[in-house]
């Protein structure tokens, strides 16, 4: 089932006779969105995911040799150890535990992108903004966006508390699975009380109990 587009452009979807996936998933440490929870479980056990994770597949910037380093901290060390970082080093009269990497920047012939997170080389620059890799990691940024959006103060309310249950057993969800929010107003002389929450995935012709809250009601 395809993702909702309007639950992906604002957080929300209010067409009733939509067949779309209102329940979305996603993996934080590599930026991406999934179509269904069976994708993600796979990719979860990728080389990819676990490259990410463990900060492998990171790009980090040295200030002395004034290069981009990848493979993240393996990467690192072994570029410490080349003649050149240490006769870097050396000429300004530091020590080698003092040198910390950066984060990564475009240098010379190669430009870094800030959502992938990786090292393109400046003529293939063009080809990179146009690839899928780049274009995923761009609606994944376009919908965290919104996400984030809908966590900020709203006319003096706000809302403190964990909606997301993640992967919830079934035998434990048929009992029920609650949570505690606390709602905030910086407005003392006018109250406010929560009254209802609408679910992503209880909107559309395909609903579904879940906890992916996509609006608030007071």
């Amino acid at each position: 089932m395809v993702n909702c587009a309007n639950v992906l452009a604002h957080g929300t979807c209010s067409d009733n006779s939509c067949r779309n996936e209102h329940n979305i998933t996603v993996c934080e440490p590599c930026g991406r969105i999934f179509q269904d929870t069976n994708i993600y479980r796979s990719h979860v056990e990728g080389k990819q995911h676990c490259n990410r994770v463990s900060g492998v597949s990171t790009f980090v910037s040295c200030p002395l040799c004034e290069v981009n380093v990848g493979d993240g901290q393996r990467g690192w060390s072994a570029h410490a150890k080349t003649k050149k970082h240490i006769s870097k080093v050396k000429s300004h009269g530091l020590s080698t535990t003092s040198v910390e990497p950066q984060m990564a920047v475009s240098r010379g012939k190669t430009t870094y992108c800030n959502i992938c997170q990786a090292v393109s080389s400046t003529s293939d620059w063009a080809a990179h903004l146009r690839g899928q890799r780049h274009k995923a990691k761009e609606a994944y940024v376009k919908y965290r966006a919104v996400a984030a959006e809908s966590e900020k103060d709203k006319n003096g309310l706000t809302i403190e508390g964990e909606f997301d249950f993640g992967f919830v057993d079934p035998k434990i969800a048929s009992t029920g699975y609650r949570t505690s929010v606390i709602l905030k107003t910086s407005d003392m002389f006018s109250p406010s009380t929560l009254i209802g929450i609408q679910l992503a995935s209880s909107q559309g012709a395909y609903s579904r109990e879940s906890v992916c809250v996509t609006s608030l009601i007071f």
